[in-house]
């Protein structure tokens, strides 16, 4: 069996896990033991050539920081997280402390299977509500499908008419004012989950190498804009050649894309070959 036959579907990735099958089950715990040490706003690429098992990777780490946070309604039924947890302390011991005090909110979103998108902003927002909690049946108890509902409106018909309208008008220094708005309600959209579920929230963007190249410029220049919030981690897995060549293709090929990426990522990791048995 090879790494491409191994789908990240949940039985996968926790026999993958238990039984260390890729020889990434250490690595995949210490990272998420790492992610727990984070304490401001931080952005990390993992980076692998296509097929190397990135989604594989960042899906495990998930599934690890929700199987040590007692509230996130994407935690494994108890005797499965409860296996995961022991599994996780066999590869790195005293690790349950960690992970248990932090409390990551995790959210994955497949950057590719939403490049449709009209905005990136939008349909982020709305896969992290989705992801936290489908249903909204406990965040009604709060202000999050209020929040979410005016960053949504935001991005309305009507909004955008009368953006315009200010545009071709006296102040367009409102403008301003409606991006000072929107930025206002995703740092309370965010509080508002990190309240109701955790101490943390980490993003995994996966697939961003895959985008068209409007979409994966638009998504990284929203996040760095929107989500500078101290209590949020993005992981992005990428192809960082694939990326490069993303980034000229939208902005020219001189375009220093090595660089340009350097403002968005604080850390970048390469990701280990898998150790497939013969």
């Amino acid at each position: 069996m090879t790494l491409t036959e191994l789908q990240p579907t949940k039985a996968n990735l926790l026999k993958t896990f238990s039984t260390d099958t890729i020889g990434r089950s250490k690595s995949v715990v210490l990272f998420a033991q790492y992610l727990s040490r984070i304490d401001s706003g931080f952005s990390i690429a993992i980076d692998s050539s296509w097929g190397g098992g990135k989604t594989f990777f960042v899906k495990q780490t998930k599934m690890v920081l929700d199987s040590f946070n007692p509230f996130s309604p994407n935690s494994l039924v108890d005797a499965e997280a409860e296996q995961l947890k022991q599994q996780a302390e066999k590869y790195v011991p005293n690790v349950s402390e960690a992970l248990t005090s932090t409390s990551h909110v995790s959210v994955y979103y497949d950057a590719w299977a939403n490049d449709n998108a009209s905005d990136p902003l939008l349909s982020l927002v709305y896969e992290i509500v989705r992801d936290v909690n489908s249903d909204f049946d406990s965040l009604k108890r709060t202000d999050i499908p209020k929040l979410s509902a005016a960053i949504f409106d935001c991005f309305t018909g009507k909004n955008a008419k009368e953006i315009l309208e200010i545009l071709r008008g006296e102040n367009p220094l409102d403008v301003i004012s409606q991006e000072k708005t929107l930025r206002s309600l995703i740092d309370d959209f965010l509080r508002e989950i990190i309240k109701e579920r955790g101490n943390r929230l980490v993003v995994f963007v996966d697939e961003l190498d895959r985008c068209n190249p409007n979409y994966a410029v638009r998504l990284l220049e929203r996040v760095k804009h929107y989500f500078s919030n101290d209590n949020v981690t993005f992981v992005f897995s990428i192809n960082s050649d694939a990326l490069q060549r993303t980034i000229s293709k939208f902005y020219g090929g001189r375009f220093d894309s090595s660089r340009y990426l350097d403002r968005f990522f604080d850390l970048s990791i390469a990701l280990p070959p898998v150790n497939m048995p013969l």
